[in-house]
């Protein structure tokens, strides 16, 4: 809420550089006061207003009546738009390189929509395995030295680790 315009500025302490937000929740049903660094942003406590008012000052009512509609008006960043699922599976190599390092590095991507946004078809596909390879020789890997594949959906998905030591060796 302090981020994305929620609350309302009610003041700061000038020695400290502690700037003073006020803010309504509505699953409270009440106001609160966050006190930040000005510089750092950090959130230093939260404190219910009349706390607030016995260290520090009173809260003008128009400033309570303010908070409220900005509370009612104000949409939080994450939950505002809904996440569209991930329209890419990336498949990536883990291997020994010449030097003798672990290394990982992305081989292919595939649409996840060609899998149903399900690694484990990827991992079904009867052509995984060549299409490793060609990667792999695209990519100057030598595929003997590939020890792991990592399968995951998007960027931020959970990868899924295979032990491919078993597969490529042939």
């Amino acid at each position: 809420m302090l981020d994305f315009g929620g609350a309302v500025d009610i003041g700061s302490e000038i020695v400290f550089d502690r700037r003073h937000w006020l803010f309504y929740s509505e699953e409270d049903n009440c106001c609160f006061v966050a006190i930040q660094d000005a510089f750092t942003g950090l959130v230093i406590t939260i404190l219910p207003l009349d706390y607030h008012e016995n260290l520090a000052w009173k809260i003008k009512d128009e400033h309570i009546e303010e908070a409220k509609r900005k509370s009612s008006s104000h949409t939080r960043a994450d939950v505002a738009k809904p996440k569209e699922p991930p329209s890419i599976i990336i498949v990536k190599a883990r291997y020994i390189s010449v030097q003798g390092y672990q290394k990982t590095s992305t081989l292919t991507k595939f649409r996840s929509s060609d899998y149903r946004g399900d690694l484990y078809n990827v991992l079904n596909d009867k052509s995984l395995e060549s299409e490793i390879r060609h990667h792999c020789k695209i990519k100057g890997i030598d595929h003997s030295s590939v020890y792991a594949i990592t399968i995951a959906l998007g960027n931020d998905g959970e990868p899924l680790v295979i032990d491919w030591k078993s597969n490529s060796d042939e």
